[in-house]
């Protein structure tokens, strides 16, 4: 069991590398748009100088590498290294044979960022990264919880853009590689934290009780009695507060409208749930 946890666990770390690699040769490559990350630092060099993008790739992970072995972890780094090493192979022997597969840079960059995101969003998911800032990302992950991965990764990547826009004077370009990076940024988010969104729901109805047991009745969810006052009046309010998923939302208010149709309802995003009805917290990283 615990050797097919192994094999699993590298299958879908190569896996996600190979797609990743895949969808810079066949899609933002040939149509000469910069990929995020050390891979479009490493575009620059190549357009500049002739450098193979696979080699300028690997030389520039190295000081990333050498901080991320002291803070990260050796078997995460070493994971990492195999991830960056075979991307860069991946990427010199692909793209001599790269093609347009569309001449609609607009398509490219939308496939091109969606393939990569699906890729590294897998390879992340493993726990390990493909290298470069994904390690710049998952170190300030780790100290502000409150920044996504792909929010992280989408800010380096900005920088990275504006760059080539300015050295090159290629501004269009930069415009659909910017393009292809917001794509990929939200497929990283999918892949890694799912489509885990919901919604928080606050009630304030005197009638809280009994749309308390409506909701876990009819929609098999928990709600939390929080104390409230009034500012005004100076009256104890109790307010209802409920996670659901998305599809229940239209339930609950339905619910509420039929217990108490003055009740006053306060319906917010969440970027993520995670526990006992939603995705589990040990999946997260």
């Amino acid at each position: 069991m615990r050797m097919m946890r192994h094999v699993s666990h590298y299958v879908r770390l190569l896996a996600g590398s190979a797609i990743y690699a895949a969808g810079f040769a066949f899609f933002l490559y040939p149509a000469h748009l910069v990929s995020g990350g050390v891979t479009g630092v490493s575009q620059i060099v190549n357009i500049a100088t002739g450098f193979p993008v696979g080699l300028a790739l690997i030389i520039l992970n190295i000081p990333i590498f050498t901080a991320g072995f002291m803070k990260l972890g050796v078997k995460f780094m070493v994971d990492s290294l195999i991830a960056t090493v075979f991307i860069s192979v991946s990427i010199d022997l692909l793209t001599p044979y790269s093609k347009l597969l569309t001449h609609d840079t607009l398509l490219a960059s939308i496939a091109g960022g969606a393939i990569d995101g699906v890729g590294m969003g897998i390879a992340l998911g493993t726990g390990a990264t493909t290298g470069g800032t994904d390690i710049i990302a998952k170190l300030v992950r780790r100290a502000r919880q409150d920044f996504n991965i792909g929010q992280i990764l989408l800010a380096i990547n900005v920088v990275i853009v504006g760059t080539y826009a300015v050295l090159f004077n290629d501004y269009e370009r930069a415009l659909y590689a910017a393009m292809a990076m917001v794509v990929s940024s939200h497929m990283i988010d999918v892949m890694i934290y799912g489509f885990n969104y919901g919604k928080l729901v606050y009630v304030i109805s005197e009638r809280y009780e009994a749309i308390g047991s409506a909701i876990t009745e009819s929609l098999k969810r928990g709600a939390t009695q929080l104390d409230g006052r009034g500012v005004y009046s100076g009256q104890e309010r109790p307010i209802l507060m409920v996670a659901i998923k998305r599809g229940q939302i239209i339930q609950l208010k339905n619910i509420v409208k039929q217990i108490d149709p003055q009740a006053f309802v306060i319906v917010t995003e969440t970027k993520e749930v995670l526990g006992v009805g939603f995705e589990h917290i040990n999946r997260q990283i």
